[in-house]
């Protein structure tokens, strides 16, 4: 196969048909406490997981080769099902499982199979680890929608090295529905690395994240009466000068003046936060964005919108790093 049509495969412009095999990743992982060495070194891989969320977990590792993260996700306190095609694969974390002792489930088993998905439960905690632009996958969007539709609580998510980060971003936000996607950096093998969940923030943990936010352009965005009024009041109150604040193309000082301001302006301000429904429209070099919510039958009863109003859509994702959902009711 041609590296111009690799390269159009794992961009998504043109589908996969090779034949799938066995004996393709072979010594692809390292087992320290066995003394195997592989390209894919366990101490580097660990670092961007939060290891509670597999405490007393049910967990998958989809296109799990010889079980490295499978064991480690055990380790850490999971129930484990580590998934591979590749036969030669799981006869490796086998024997592995084996002398170590492990209680890992390896199933042989093809992501590409729609009976598969049919055949496990929901999950707490899915792995998707560098599994998306595996060159043998018939679906792989497909397959990425199936997982979130498997995601009880979290899912970790490993794109691969040759491709940006608004890449994958711009994949989980098309074909998952997770509420907060979390950009964790990249593993040392230069894959960017992601934590998706079903989380959702309340109006004061909104804030407090803003103020925590190592990033400096942030946006808040959500339809008429979601709340985002109070929230810019609240976070003026503890802002402390980090960031400039605008609304609606107002910007706010913190004794509460505003000053009408352009489009153009935002370029000036080198740490802000927005406040707009149309935010996203506008200016598209955000690092973050809180997407209100609101309950739309209690903001019937309390007064009606001045008329209807699609949600919000990114429209670019080169800058953006995290997404988060807001309940502001």
């Amino acid at each position: 196969m041609s590296k111009k049509l690799r390269k159009a495969i794992a961009s998504g412009a043109v589908e996969n048909t090779m034949e799938k095999r066995d004996h393709w990743f072979n010594e692809y992982h390292d087992m320290p406490e066995l003394g195997i060495t592989g390209t894919r070194k366990i101490n580097d891989r660990i670092a961007h997981y939060n290891q509670d969320d597999f405490k007393n977990a049910t967990a998958i590792d989809l296109g799990c080769n010889m079980g490295q993260m499978s064991f480690q996700a055990e380790k850490w306190g999971a129930d484990v099902i580590g998934v591979e095609f590749d036969s030669n694969a799981i006869a490796n974390a086998l024997e592995i499982k084996e002398k170590i002792g492990s209680n890992v489930n390896f199933v042989v088993d093809d992501l590409d199979s729609n009976f598969f998905w049919n055949s496990i439960p929901k999950i707490d905690v899915v792995m998707f680890l560098a599994v998306i632009d595996t060159i043998e996958l018939n679906n792989r969007y497909g397959i990425l929608s199936k997982a979130c539709a498997k995601t009880n609580k979290v899912m970790y998510f490993e794109g691969h090295g040759k491709a940006p980060i608004s890449k994958y971003m711009k994949n989980i936000v098309d074909y998952t529905d997770f509420s907060q996607i979390i950009y964790k950096g990249d593993t040392p093998t230069n894959r960017p690395f992601f934590r998706c969940t079903r989380d959702t923030l309340t109006s004061q943990e909104c804030i407090q994240q803003i103020v925590d936010s190592k990033y400096n352009k942030i946006a808040v965005v959500g339809k008429s009466l979601a709340g985002k009024t109070t929230i810019r009041n609240d976070l003026q109150k503890v802002n402390n000068g980090k960031y400039d604040i605008i609304d609606d193309l107002k910007h706010w000082t913190d004794t509460g003046s505003a000053t009408q301001i352009e489009i153009d302006d935002l370029k000036k301000y080198e740490k802000f936060v927005c406040f707009d429904y149309r935010a996203l429209e506008y200016y598209d070099e955000f690092d973050a964005v809180f997407f209100l919510t609101a309950n739309e039958t209690l903001i019937g009863q309390r007064r009606p919108r001045k008329g209807p109003l699609r949600s919000p859509t990114i429209t670019n994702y080169d800058t953006l790093k995290e997404v988060y959902t807001v309940k502001t009711y």
